[in-house]
């Protein structure tokens, strides 16, 4: 059985932008674009890009984040036998982040 393939959001947004220009390029072609009155057609597929660009920003961001808090937390945890499962609080965490390195300054 196949994996199905992971698409991400962005991707996705990407794709309906994408299916957005055809489906109104063929219906240009054939001049049967919708107007809905008092609301003119508005092109969408631009703001989809801009939005999955986001969406990917952000989400390279969090990725960063959270890699970096699982460095963190592993450390926390090596240093504290016998609390293995436990994760700390981030402010906690980062005060004892802090503790770490004044002995090297």
């Amino acid at each position: 059985m196949d994996t199905p393939e992971y698409v991400s959001d962005a991707d996705r947004l990407r794709r309906l932008a994408g299916w957005i220009e055809y489906d109104l390029a063929v219906k240009q072609d054939k001049a049967e674009i919708p107007t809905f009155e008092p609301y003119p057609m508005v092109p969408v597929a631009p703001d989809l890009r801009r939005i999955a660009d986001d969406i990917e920003e952000h989400r390279y961001s969090f990725d960063l984040r959270w890699k970096a808090d699982m460095r963190a937390i592993e450390r926390w945890q090596g240093a504290h036998p016998g609390k293995e499962l436990v994760w700390p609080d981030h402010a906690d965490l980062v005060v004892w982040l802090l503790e770490q390195l004044e002995p090297h300054a």
